[in-house]
């Protein structure tokens, strides 16, 4: 016999009982699975310890067209097995893998919490104090060039206006050149001789001359002019006056009041003293247009 003879039936001896194999084969190791308890034998099939080779289960395949086909229960009142069921016979299965919640220890993850920003009161302050600047520079620039809300005071615009009335003065109407305060209009005069403003109606325009008689009639240019917007009169006469280039003559409503252009205090006033008088603002029961 040879000695490849030899080797050959030394390998094929039979390990006598209570040995423990001591290679590489993972098959003699390996411990039985345990049937979970709501599978039937056509759905789970238990791994076979038999040196012969195992066919593993079929595996269903995922398509679009083809419904995913799921192992019934009998028992309990489950429709699909566990989850570690699933993951057993169907590891690749995205049926039981998608939307399956994840396994908790039972312990409450802590949640985290936001930590406020902690701001600078400098910075707060800086940004109340930017505002407030901000506001009041506004309020300035509409206030010299666009428009003014002034309160009236006094009856010398009677019945037009009355005490205590406010009025929105516009700033631009009289700018340009081609637009020039017209006979009729209630301007807002800014007064040069002294700190103030008044509310008058304009009467004279320039290059014109102005006379009033004693009993109270108003004429332009030798006419006597219709003013039916006049509330009182006032009997004391004027000097027929020639009005100068740019200059008009303005009076009050109530002509017992002679803080106008009678006045040497206000006297003929200039174009770029007087504010076009659009409307009443307050109180809402007197809102009205003044043209």
């Amino acid at each position: 016999m040879r000695d490849d003879d030899r080797t050959l039936q030394q390998r094929k001896k039979p390990r006598p009982a209570g040995s423990q194999a001591t290679g590489t084969n993972k098959s003699a190791t390996r411990k039985p699975v345990a049937r979970p308890s709501n599978m039937n034998d056509d759905a789970y099939r238990r791994p076979s310890s038999s040196s012969a080779q195992r066919q593993p289960a079929r595996k269903p395949q995922n398509r679009s067209d083809e419904p995913v086909r799921r192992p019934k229960s009998t028992q309990g009142s489950a429709s699909r097995p566990t989850r570690r069921d699933a993951e057993y016979l169907y590891p690749d299965d995205a049926y039981y893998r998608k939307g399956q919640p994840q396994r908790s220890s039972g312990k409450k993850s802590p949640t985290k919490k936001k930590k406020k920003k902690r701001t600078n009161p400098l910075y707060t302050l800086f940004y109340i104090a930017f505002a407030v600047v901000a506001a009041l520079l506004v309020a300035f620039l509409l206030r010299s060039f666009v428009c003014e809300v002034v309160q009236v005071q006094g009856d010398a615009m009677a019945y037009t206006l009355d005490n205590g009335d406010w009025v929105l003065a516009t700033k631009f109407d009289y700018r340009s050149q081609d637009s020039n305060p017209q006979m009729g209009d209630i301007v807002l005069v800014n007064l040069e001789k002294q700190n103030g403003k008044i509310i008058r109606r304009v009467v004279g325009l320039p290059e014109q001359t102005v006379e009033i008689t004693g009993g109270g009639d108003t004429l332009i240019n030798g006419e006597t002019i219709s003013e039916p917007n006049v509330s009182l009169m006032h009997y004391q006469a004027m000097e027929k006056r020639e009005m100068e280039r740019g200059r008009y003559f303005v009076m009050s409503d109530n002509r017992s009041v002679t803080m106008d252009s009678r006045d040497e205090l206000v006297g003929n006033v200039k174009k770029n003293q007087l504010s076009k008088v659009r409307m009443v603002v307050w109180p809402p029961s007197k809102w009205k247009d003044l043209g």
